[in-house]
């Protein structure tokens, strides 16, 4: 039996599909930027080839794990759970947006938690995780806000690898099922 690969193909056109879903993503933090008054204090730019390598990298550790556990890894299809962990785990070693801070920017320092424009990587790495479950489970959905911080807090304290992430995110699947009983998801 031969090994499963992604062709170049492939990996770009799921570049391209995360690059949109990444372009979204801004566009919607950009817009309520501008509804909170700071449009010319922060402004973003993806960096294509961090994007890609991201993206590449991830499908390489998916194609990996099909091959060492699927009996069929040309035919099987990984679920939600582990697209979103190895998403997870590439999309923060590379960090493909950068926030350009304004000399006119102050932090606001009354402000408890975590800044969305320091953080904007892991924001867009949980957003992935959110589309690809959603489309999953057939239910528009979105991680609490607490959920979130919780996750970024995760990302920049913890030593989590892709194996906790896809036990965490198959907790949040499994939730998915009684989605108006959890207080950690939301549909949208």
């Amino acid at each position: 039996m031969s090994n499963f690969t992604f062709t170049k193909e492939q990996v770009q056109e799921i570049y391209l599909d995360h690059a949109l879903m990444a372009q979204d993503f801004l566009s919607a933090i950009e817009k309520n930027s501008v509804s909170a008054g700071t449009d010319e204090a922060v402004s973003f730019s993806i960096n294509r080839r961090r994007l890609y390598l991201a993206i590449e990298s991830a499908y390489q550790d998916i194609a990996r794990y099909k091959n060492y556990h699927q009996d069929e890894p040309i035919k099987g299809k990984l679920d939600a759970t582990k697209r979103g962990a190895y998403l997870i785990k590439w999309v923060n070693k590379f960090k493909p947006i950068d926030a350009k801070v304004g000399k006119e920017f102050e932090p606001n320092l009354e402000i408890e938690g975590f800044d969305i424009f320091e953080n904007i990587n892991e924001y867009l790495a949980l957003y992935f995780c959110e589309n690809h479950l959603s489309y999953e489970v057939g239910i528009d959905l979105a991680f609490s806000q607490d959920k979130i911080h919780e996750f970024i807090y995760y990302l920049l304290y913890r030593e989590l690898n892709e194996h906790s992430w896809i036990a965490i995110l198959q907790l949040l699947k499994d939730s998915c099922k009684c989605i108006d009983q959890v207080d950690f998801l939301r549909k949208i």
